[in-house]
């Protein structure tokens, strides 16, 4: 136990070193855990230059699939980060948990059907 309290601790100071910590931190469902599994999955962002990028590398962003004259259909891209994307659903799931403005954009789609 005293072990895993010890990584912990030095978990939050290397997160806390680095420079996306604090507006990680800032966005409602990200605590410190979720924030260093997005940093570790993400890495450096160096090819993630636009939210739309990092969404399809998140594997978030439906890209088309269309052929001929059949058209709307929608699909995941098959390479994705599956760590990424776990690490997005779970700070949605915990903002529109705990955070009120995320919970009434949350009860909101939901009435809507999605």
């Amino acid at each position: 136990m005293e072990q895993v309290a010890q990584v912990e601790v030095e978990l939050f100071e290397r997160l806390h070193r680095h420079r996306h910590a604090e507006s990680l931190l800032s966005v409602p469902g990200f605590g410190p855990l979720l924030a260093a599994d997005f940093i570790a999955a993400t890495g450096t962002l160096a090819g993630c230059d636009s939210a739309e990028k990092l969404a399809g590398l998140a594997g978030l962003a439906s890209v088309p699939r269309d052929s001929g004259r059949i058209t709307g259909n929608l699909h995941r891209l098959q390479r994705y980060d599956r760590r990424l994307l776990r690490a997005c659903f779970m700070a949605a799931q915990v903002a529109a948990r705990c955070h009120p403005a995320s919970r009434v954009y949350y009860e909101r789609k939901r009435s809507a059907g999605r």
